[in-house]
């Protein structure tokens, strides 16, 4: 009789060590990833794919949350939530770094990069190596980057060449003396106002103008305002998946492997859909309205000569002038 009841115990022990074993195999990570951009942004499509590698990968143990629309605030809140701890992960535009890193320092130039191809090499062999390993020291860790294309000029006011950008106000992206400097010699108006204000600044002709790539110039609705689009191509500056590189150091290697793997197959698919991507946000803004002027190339020279003086008027220490040379050379 003992012997039974000593049985039935151990089978019932036995039962609940092993439905404990069970119960935490089983337990739910929940991360969260903060983006600025809207739903239909093809980075946040990115964010999601993301999302849904980490749970396929992980069978369901790791979840990742997205929060777009700026939730969480600006890049260069969350950038820095992502720093501290405070989110696990963050979708930000590589200039959010800015003076910070002397990996970025130069990252905003006009006409540093020829194009997608030369910024992706850039990126890829010489910044963003540099800039990872910067970013370590301060509490971050780069998983991928996105595509964001190239940035152009859109006005309230036709612009067809050099002689139409006079005296024109223009917001910039990333305010410095380097894009005062280069809107200045292109005979525009550099003017400084928080992003969140330039809708407004449109309608009220604070200014003739700003600056993005075609999918944020779509997605903010600024070409109900600002119809005409000036496509020149002045600058590539890439979109990071970042995470808090505390938080990473101490997961287990497979779930690092998981996340990694994820980022970077999310981050290739995006890039491999953005061409089309594109094409498809350029038939959505002729249908608007818009008008789309693609300079010829005596004005595409005369911009990039322009920008070359800018280059020889950096002083040296405002960039990290080796890896400068290396990117241009980069061709």
């Amino acid at each position: 009789m003992k012997k039974y009841i000593y049985i039935i115990l151990m089978g019932v022990l036995c039962s609940v060590f092993m439905c404990g074993c069970d119960s935490d195999e089983k337990e739910t990570r929940v991360l969260r990833l903060a983006e600025t951009y809207g739903e239909d942004h093809i980075i946040t499509k990115a964010d999601y794919e993301f999302a849904k590698l980490v749970e396929e990968k992980s069978n369901g143990t790791i979840i990742v949350e997205v929060h777009p629309n700026s939730e969480y605030g600006d890049d260069k809140e969350v950038f820095k939530s992502v720093l501290d701890g405070s989110i696990d992960f963050a979708s930000v535009n590589m200039s959010v770094c800015g003076s910070d890193y002397e990996a970025t320092k130069s990252i905003e130039l006009p006409f540093l990069f020829n194009d997608s191809g030369h910024m992706w090499r850039a990126v890829q062999q010489a910044v963003g190596p540099k800039l990872d390993l910067e970013m370590s020291t301060k509490g971050g860790k780069i998983l991928a980057y996105m595509n964001q294309g190239a940035r152009n000029l859109y006005t309230t006011k036709p612009v067809s060449g050099i002689e139409d950008l006079e005296n024109l106000k223009i917001r910039c992206f990333t305010p410095s003396s380097i894009s005062d400097d280069y809107i200045s010699l292109i005979g525009a108006k550099y003017t400084e106002i928080d992003y969140n204000e330039v809708e407004n600044a449109l309608q009220n002709n604070t200014i003739d103008g700003a600056e993005d790539t075609l999918g944020g110039y779509y997605e903010s609705g600024h070409y109900k305002f600002a119809p005409n689009l000036f496509k020149i191509q002045f600058r590539y500056i890439p979109n990071m998946l970042v995470v808090n590189k505390e938080f990473y150091d101490g997961l287990t290697q497979k779930e690092q492997d998981i996340i990694s793997s994820a980022a970077s197959e999310a981050s290739l698919r995006q890039r491999e859909n953005f061409e089309s991507y594109e094409k498809e946000i350029e038939e959505k803004l002729k249908a608007e309205g818009c008008k789309i002027t693609e300079p010829d190339e005596g004005v595409m020279n005369y911009l990039k000569d322009e920008a070359e003086w800018v280059y020889k008027q950096i002083p040296r220490e405002d960039v990290e002038v080796t890896l400068l040379e290396q990117v241009r050379a980069m061709q």
